[in-house]
Parts: C-alpha cells; sequence; structure tokens
C-alpha cells in the first residue's frame, strides 16, 4: 500500500477530491467503479487496476498465505517432496498472461455426469448445503467443488491442504477446493478470452466457468454453465447465490479475463 501511495499519488489525489473514502480492502471497488472516469494512461490505469483487483480480494490474500504456510510445514515434516512443494505453490499463485486455445483442454477435464450436475445446482443455487457449510462472501468455488464431485468427479486426498482437491469436512478440505485461483491452477484451463460474446460461444452446459475481474492473472470467481442458449448463459453461483441468465459476468466484458476451467 505505501508503495502503490508513493507511485500513484496523483491518482489518489484526484479521488480524493471527487470525494471517494480513504483506500482499504473494503473501499477498493468504489475506486475501481471510478477509475474510467479519471483519464489516466493506458499504463497506470493497467497498474492501478491490478493492484485494486488484488487489494479488494483479503480473503483469498490470507488464503495464499495460509497456502505457504502449510506448503512450508508439510515440506519441513516430509510430507511433501520438493518438487510437489514447487506444483503446490504455483496452484497459489497469479497465473502469467495466458495463451490458451480449445486444443490445450487439460486431459483430466472429461465429462461429468451433467443431470446430476444439474439436479445439485439447482437444488443448492440459493441456499446451501448445510453439510459443507458456507463460506460467507467467498463460498463460489466450494458450490461448484461440491457440484463436480456429486456430479461423479473423484477426490484426490493428500495430507497437506496445499495439494490435491479433496473436503473431508467443514475444517478439513484443500485449499483448491475453496479458493477460486487455486482451483483454476488445479484443474487447469481449456478455453480464455477477455469478450464475453466469444466465452458464450466456446462454452456449454456443464462447464466450470472463472472470471479474473481485473485481468491480472488471479481468478476471483467461479460459477457453473446450467445450460446456454447461444448468446447468454444460465449461470448457478454462490456469492451471491443464483440461478440466473448472465447476471453481472458480461460487465467485465474486456476489463476482465474470462476461462473455462473445466469441461
Amino acid at each position: 500500500m505505501d508503495r502503490f501511495a508513493s507511485d500513484h499519488a496523483a491518482f489518489l489525489q484526484k479521488c480524493n477530491d471527487l470525494g471517494l473514502p480513504s483506500l482499504s480492502a473494503e473501499t477498493a471497488g468504489v475506486y475501481i467503479e471510478r477509475v474510467g472516469d479519471l483519464n489516466l494512461s493506458y499504463q497506470e490505469e493497467s497498474e492501478v487496476l491490478s493492484f485494486l483487483d488484488i487489494l479488494e480480494n483479503p480473503i483469498e490474500n490470507e488464503a495464499i498465505k495460509q497456502g505457504l504456510q502449510c506448503i512450508e510445514i508439510a515440506q519441513s515434516v516430509g510430507d511433501m517432496a520438493s518438487d510437489e512443494a514447487e506444483d503446490a505453490v504455483s496452484f497459489l499463485l497469479p497465473s502469467p498472461d495466458p495463451c490458451l486455445s480449445e486444443s490445450a483442454i487439460q486431459p483430466f477435464n472429461s465429462g461429468i455426469n451433467l443431470e446430476l450436475a444439474r439436479s445439485y445446482a439447482a437444488q443448492f443455487a440459493t441456499t446451501y448445503n448445510a453439510n459443507y457449510g458456507y463460506i460467507g462472501g467467498a463460498d463460489c468455488t466450494n458450490f461448484v467443488s461440491q457440484i463436480l464431485h456429486h456430479a461423479g468427479v473423484s477426490m484426490d486426498c493428500k495430507n497437506s491442504t496445499a495439494s490435491g482437491w479433496w473436503w473431508l469436512g467443514k475444517t478439513n478440505k484443500s485449499n483448491s477446493w475453496v479458493n477460486a485461483n487455486t482451483f483454476k491452477n488445479y484443474i487447469g484451463s481449456g478455453y480464455t478470452t477477455r469478450t464475453w460474446s466469444s466465452f458464450v460461444s466456446n462454452v456449454r452446459s456443464g462447464d466450470i466457468i472463472g472470471l479474473d475481474c481485473g485481468a491480472d492473472g488471479v481468478v476471483d470467481h467461479c460459477g457453473f454453465v446450467y445450460t446456454t442458449d447461444g448468446t447468454r448463459l444460465r449461470i448457478a453461483q454462490h456469492s451471491s447465490g443464483y440461478l440466473d441468465w448472465n447476471r453481472g459476468w458480461p460487465n467485465y466484458n474486456n476489463s476482465g479475463r474470462y476461462y473455462r476451467i473445466r469441461r
């Protein structure tokens, strides 16, 4: 925060002149909404949005820190080899700008039982399964993980919460089960674009999709494609919970990045 304040003092002064509250994780979203009104250079706007996108996600930031601590502990007690630790770290961190195409679909992105996936998504889109609990304000990945598992995808259980993809209890689950970016890095992604219309054309019913709000390499949000009509997606998601067409997803056209995480 200190470095950002030094590098972008003029930006912060403009925001102060507009009457915006002091910059914090809680107010970063307000700043993001006003960036486009300030006539910043392309370079500065990119830097500002990247910083704000990270700042407004304290839950993800804390998950990364906790994940790194778990990896260090697992390696120190011999539960994780060095190469496994390196892989686990890569799952936690932001991704570089991707260059993915249809042919880049990960080999384990195989089909799911679509009927079971839809049934579970519809049942719990606006509520939650008490067996798994609810992570207030950040339950999206917990929800899509449940959909995948109940649709026939086996868990990948490991000794460390930084590895695999698994849930053994409300307080005993992998980071990838509940953290959007770690989930995307673990599962892999088969298609990505910054254009909503292109994205809609390249996903289908049963896909898990992700959204990187600031196009900074960190997936902030996940949802399940219940169905599509070719121009819209009917999405089931948590935080906030709904089963509806598009909703706020198109709002990030060209400003964010969309991922088809799993087919």
